[in-house]
């Protein structure tokens, strides 16, 4: 449901969407904190960084329409495509939690070379790899990437 004009408002003025208790509420009041509040923890990854939010969004009904119209369901999660722009319209989406988890600043690039062939791709963490190859996780690209074995499942990994 997409809200718009013509809801019923509060004594103050607001619009009352009867959705402060939900996740994407949570998510938006989230987002907010992150970049405005100096006491949040994850304040120094945003707001300290410079991380702002669409000026629209200062509202819940114009971050709630963008994200009804753009794929959120409770499933997904807030991501930003480039990790140091804004949460703004053109540069958010909705990903699975799982996907997010892997999109940390502490992952490194990395490059995997297959050696029959000197196939190389790039990766931004070990979960995609594992994914697309169909590979049970576990800590062999790590001791690549530490230089404590030479390869593994017929690749060799190194940092970028």
């Amino acid at each position: 449901m997409v809200f718009q004009m013509g809801h019923k408002f509060s004594k103050g003025g607001k619009i009352k969407h009867g959705l402060t208790n939900s996740r994407i509420y949570r998510i938006w009041h989230l987002m907010k904190d992150r970049c405005n509040n100096k006491n949040n923890p994850n304040y120094k990854h945003y707001g300290g960084r410079g991380i702002k939010y669409n000026k629209e969004w200062i509202e819940f009904i114009p971050f709630y329409n963008w994200a009804i119209n753009n794929g959120y369901n409770d499933n997904l999660t807030i991501e930003r495509i480039d990790v140091n722009g804004n949460y703004e319209p053109d540069n958010c989406t909705w990903i699975p939690f799982f996907e997010q988890h892997g999109n940390t600043r502490r992952n490194k690039l990395f490059k995997a070379i297959r050696l029959s062939d000197n196939y190389e791709e790039i990766y931004r963490n070990q979960q995609d790899f594992y994914r697309k190859w169909n590979i049970g996780s576990g800590g062999n690209i790590s001791s690549c990437l530490k230089g404590k074995i030479k390869s593994c499942w017929g690749w060799r990994f190194e940092y970028l």
